[in-house]
């Protein structure tokens, strides 16, 4: 299990066992992992709630599924030890060494830097230890945070994905940036 440590956080790989098994939680211990209450997720709880027994198998199998498609951390504040988010790689797609992150964190956590913390170290992670070429973030036009943390790292702004996902019952659009192995080394020689 990789852990990273930074200044104010630990990144903790979550084990795939260990995510199936919160996921076979009550909404209330799965929010309690990750610190979070349901005012916390901006209305998106998605991730966390099913309307079924048959969509929570049908998750977890999917979850199976592709679990080799994607890295599961966790961030940690190590002064408390709770759970204030998590963070990772998503659609990893191995053979091309490209993946998408992603990043959660407890709104009590935000404008704090510490998604900027945990993204530096992810970045690093990912193009040193799993060989990427590039990463890549789909942000909704609207989250203007999450832009500019990934602009902070010199992703460059692709394009528009019309009519990408669906957000709180809303068909939106997703904007596509991504950065390049080669662009983040050369910006480190600067």
């Amino acid at each position: 299990m990789k852990v990273i440590r930074t200044e104010r956080l630990l990144i903790e790989e979550i084990t795939k066992e260990r995510f199936i098994n919160l996921q076979k939680e009550p909404i209330e211990s799965q929010l309690e992992f990750f610190n979070l209450t349901r005012d916390h997720l901006d209305g998106s709880t998605e991730f966390y709630t099913l309307q079924s027994k048959e969509d929570l198998e049908t998750k977890i199998e999917r979850m199976k599924d592709n679990w080799d498609m994607s890295l599961h951390f966790v961030m940690i504040d190590p002064t408390t030890i709770k759970t204030i988010g998590h963070c990772g790689f998503y659609r990893w797609f191995k053979s091309h060494r490209r993946s998408e992150i992603g990043y959660l964190l407890n709104k009590e956590y935000r404008k704090k830097g510490l998604v900027r913390e945990a993204i530096a170290e992810l970045i690093k992670y990912g193009f040193k230890e799993l060989n990427l070429n590039r990463i890549e973030a789909i942000i909704e036009p609207e989250n203007k945070d999450s832009i500019a943390i990934v602009e902070h790292f010199g992703f460059t702004k692709e394009g528009l994905l019309r009519q990408h996902y669906i957000s709180k019952d809303k068909i939106t659009d997703s904007m596509m940036y991504s950065l390049l192995k080669e662009e983040c080394l050369s910006k480190q020689r600067e």
